[in-house]
């Protein structure tokens, strides 16, 4: 028997919660902790990195490798709607493909992170994905069409034009090597910085 509490729900509910169930009360993300055994409610899963707010948020953390089967906890973050969620197999789940959805989430704060900070493996390019809402997280932002490796992806792509801030979108970053200059430009209402030589950049562009 599970005593009453507010903003709790019954454990093999858990399962199958959804973001657009829960209440962030103006935050913008929720601690959320899993039970066991979700991988088998694998069914409701659109997406990759960021999610439709339908989706099954434990079978989503299994899919993007925060947790394992055996549960775990995490933080999700409430995003807006995208025009392209992208299927993917992977930590034996396969989520499923959606354009056009009106609300989303994601695992972590997708706006802060930098190109230096992706495993490319082998390659050179990687497909990286952006939620909305990143024009407020541009600080981090050295270069034109060509950014220091350590500028904010989701910024580069909004000052290249890439994606709106609006939708989002899925980009391809392509790492680059040593620049003597970079130079600074204002675009889109991001105004980038210049700097000078640094041994690693990176370019982005649109699927």
């Amino acid at each position: 028997m599970f005593r009453s509490w507010q903003h709790s729900f019954a454990f093999g509910d858990v399962c199958t919660k959804q973001v657009n169930e829960l209440s962030f009360h103006g935050r913008s993300f929720l601690p959320f902790s899993c039970p066991a055994d979700c991988a088998a409610t694998s069914s409701r899963v659109w997406g990759s990195a960021i999610y439709t707010d339908d989706s099954y948020i434990c079978a989503a953390a299994i899919h993007d490798g925060r947790i394992t089967d055996s549960g775990g906890s995490f933080r999700v973050y409430k995003l807006g709607g995208m025009s392209l969620y992208t299927a993917q197999d992977q930590n034996g789940i396969s989520s499923k493909s959606f354009a056009n959805w009106q609300g989303s989430f994601a695992f972590e704060d997708y706006c802060l992170r930098q190109s230096v900070q992706l495993d490319f493996g082998e390659d050179v390019s990687t497909i990286f994905h952006c939620p909305p809402g990143c024009q407020d997280t541009t600080s981090r932002l050295w270069g034109t069409d060509i950014y220091t490796d350590d500028s904010y992806i989701c910024a580069a792509a909004l000052h290249g034009s890439v994606i709106t801030d609006a939708m989002g979108g899925v980009v391809i970053v392509t790492k680059s090597g040593q620049r003597s200059n970079y130079s600074n430009s204002t675009r889109n209402g991001i105004t980038s910085k210049s700097y000078g030589s640094w041994p690693r950049s990176f370019r982005v562009m649109g699927m």
